[in-house]
């Protein structure tokens, strides 16, 4: 029966594909794939297993300090594939990337980038032979709410390893062989350094990867076709803004989406070929493709911070644009008009700019009535709409209607104001945070 309501969905998706959205059909495929990673929990110590969990909008706490125990041994070698994975592990496991065990994973990936752009195979011996060490170090840095110290450089350092072709590969020393995979990972690092779909590298990646699309929506990766390059394919397409349900990537058999679904067996596992059975590493991209499907954006813009939308199909109010630009010593804010200028101070602490909350109110909307100090418990009760957040000073969680939102930095008091860390709070509020590094400026914009 639950086969055939999927069929039914699909023939109304090619009949009506404007009125129905993914999210109407996935939240399904994504609980069972979520459940069976949770199954294989006790035995896994793959990060990639709890970062898929996470993605949809859950923990693994056990699990997850394992993995993190397991990568924690790799550090040694100097891998930095292992420092970034470790990075997005912690963030998503809800412990400080800025100062992890003793170490600021966030500081150690910047300074792994190299003069060339690159970052640096090894953290101690260098290297610039693998594009994946690039794209990870890109990818993890987002996750923690950072970026590269020279992010035009690490875009002109992958743009010049793109083939002819617009296709990337894994080795930054073999322009000739194309690889899907690998292309799809590119997009995605593109993606977290902020390029989109109208970028010349992006646009160039695109055209290839529908170059080699098949007639059924499937893509395949060293002549086999498998569910990873769906995936790969998937995320990379998300992250700079490209829809890969509909539109150009929509073929007459199906598209990248519904192709990787037809991998998906009643398990809830994902297959790596056909007839391959269930396969843990090709669950949890799948996974990840798919709640980045679902909600729309990209693991690194939902995860870094936290997401006002989850998989009860919440969404956030319309928020007015408005842009932060950082002087010296103060924030000046400007609406989407280019009127209503204030300013004020702020403070960097540990990789986050925090900001006076009754400034911060100011500039949001918020009335001085409905932000209230209680000074029995240092906490501070902010009402906006029908949205109530809650946060004590020292305290590293934030109550958003009840729910408990893990923070890497605390709220503060300095001179006698209390001080938010912004980017947590102007999420929680609604809203979505672009760090503009050319013009060192913060965008606020609508989810």
């Amino acid at each position: 029966m639950k086969k055939v309501i999927f069929l039914i969905i699909l023939s109304f998706m090619l009949i009506f594909p404007e009125q129905v959205r993914a999210e109407d059909y996935l939240h399904e495929n994504i609980k069972q794939a979520v459940d069976f990673l949770k199954s294989v929990k006790k035995e896994s110590i793959s990060p990639f297993t709890y970062i898929a969990i996470a993605c949809a909008g859950e923990t693994e706490s056990a699990g997850a300090k394992r993995a993190c125990e397991n990568l924690e041994k790799l550090l040694n070698s100097g891998d930095t594939n292992s420092y970034s994975v470790l990075t997005m592990l912690a963030v998503f496991a809800n412990n400080d990337p800025y100062n992890y065990a003793g170490k600021n994973l966030v500081q150690i990936l910047q300074n792994a980038q190299l003069k060339s752009g690159k970052f640096a195979d090894s953290i101690i011996t260098g290297g610039e032979e693998l594009v994946s060490a690039h794209a990870w170090a890109i990818i993890a840095l987002a996750c923690a709410g950072a970026s590269p110290k020279e992010p035009e450089k690490a875009i002109q350092w992958l743009a010049a390893r793109q083939h002819a072709d617009g296709s990337f590969n894994w080795s930054a020393s073999d322009l000739a062989t194309s690889d899907v995979d690998s292309t799809g990972m590119a997009l995605t690092a593109l993606g977290a350094l902020g390029q989109a779909k109208d970028s010349p590298v992006v646009k160039k990646a695109i055209s290839y990867l529908k170059s080699v699309q098949k007639e059924d929506g499937e893509f395949e990766s060293w002549g086999a076709r498998n569910s990873e390059s769906c995936s790969a394919v998937i995320q990379g397409l998300i992250a700079v803004g490209v829809d890969p349900i509909g539109g150009e990537f929509k073929k007459p058999g199906g598209d990248p989406v519904t192709t990787l679904l037809k991998y998906q067996l009643s398990a809830g596992c994902f297959e790596h070929t056909k007839g391959g059975g269930g396969d843990e590493m090709a669950t949890q991209q799948a996974l990840i493709a798919l709640t980045s499907v679902y909600n729309g954006k990209s693991f690194f813009d939902r995860l870094s911070l936290p997401s006002v939308r989850s998989l009860d199909g919440n969404k956030g109010i319309q928020k007015e644009p408005l842009r932060f630009q950082i002087k010296e010593n103060s924030f000046c804010a400007v609406n989407n008009t280019g009127t209503g200028k204030e300013e004020f101070s702020y403070l960097p602490v540990k990789g986050f700019l925090f900001v006076p909350l009754r400034d911060l109110a100011v500039v949001l909307g918020i009335p001085q009535e409905n932000v209230k100090w209680a000074p029995d418990t240092k906490s501070v009760t902010i009402i906006d709409g029908d949205n109530i957040l809650i946060v004590s000073l020292g305290q590293t969680v934030l109550y958003v209607n009840n729910r408990q939102v893990q923070m890497n930095a605390a709220p503060l008091i300095n001179n006698g104001h209390v001080y938010l860390p912004f980017r947590y709070f102007a999420q929680a509020l609604g809203y979505e945070v672009k760090w503009d590094a050319n013009n060192r400026a913060v965008i606020l914009g609508s989810k």
